[in-house]
């Protein structure tokens, strides 16, 4: 008895399998990788924002310093000091520390290190000089960071820390007319940046350095 030959039949080999399933994993893990890559960056530019707005906050309230100081002093003839024979020049000679200590002329060019903070209860800014650490404390009752931990405040992973220079170079080597130079650095730390004290040691991803000059220009 004669079997009739079947036609010939295609079928998917081994081999084809084996490329097939390497091709998937590819895709997949390409996608993933793509995926991580997407959050991470996502991540840091968060940090990177926030980090800028605690920074700019602190800048301000430096600023708001310089200006209380300014309202809270009086005008004084100081044209002596600018070489004025006419008694046409005032100036405010304690806009440095009228109420806010900004700097220190003996610091030099190191300046003070500071902590900035915000008092809800005096609805005031304050300055702490070389402080025991930056650390923001956020408290989730007032949404607040703050240098000073109150209670039911928990420790976030920002640090901010001010320095303020005093700059006598020239043209600001006029008794009481330094220009300041108000340095703010925020830095964080997460399984990318580490922990520590000290953000110079930090890469510049895992940081924020902001700095502005503030002059005592009422006296010009």
């Amino acid at each position: 008895m004669e079997i009739a030959a079947k036609g010939n039949q295609t079928g998917q080999t081994l081999i084809e399998t084996v490329v097939a399933i390497f091709i998937l994993i590819t895709g997949v893990v390409s996608a993933l990788a793509l995926a991580k890559y997407s959050f991470r960056y996502t991540d840091a530019s968060s940090k990177q924002i926030f980090a800028t707005a605690l920074a700019r906050q602190s800048m301000e309230a430096v600023k708001n310093m310089r200006d209380t100081n300014w309202l809270d002093d009086t005008l004084v003839d100081c044209s002596a000091e600018f070489s004025q024979a006419a008694g046409n020049q005032y100036c405010y000679n304690n806009w440095l520390s009228k109420t806010y200590v900004l700097g220190s002329a003996s610091a030099g060019k190191a300046g003070v290190n500071y902590a900035v903070d915000y008092s809800p209860a005096t609805n005031s800014w304050n300055l702490a000089a070389s402080p025991l650490n930056y650390i923001l404390y956020y408290d989730p009752s007032t949404g607040n960071y703050s240098n000073v931990k109150t209670s039911g405040a928990m420790a976030s992973i920002y640090s901010r820390m001010v320095n303020i220079v005093q700059d006598f170079s020239a043209p600001f080597n006029i008794a009481n007319n330094p220009r300041l130079v108000v340095t703010t650095t925020v830095w964080w730390y997460d399984q990318h940046c580490p922990q520590t004290s000290n953000p110079a040691t930090l890469l510049p991803s895992c940081k924020i350095i902001l700095q502005m000059y503030l002059t005592n220009w009422r006296d010009y």
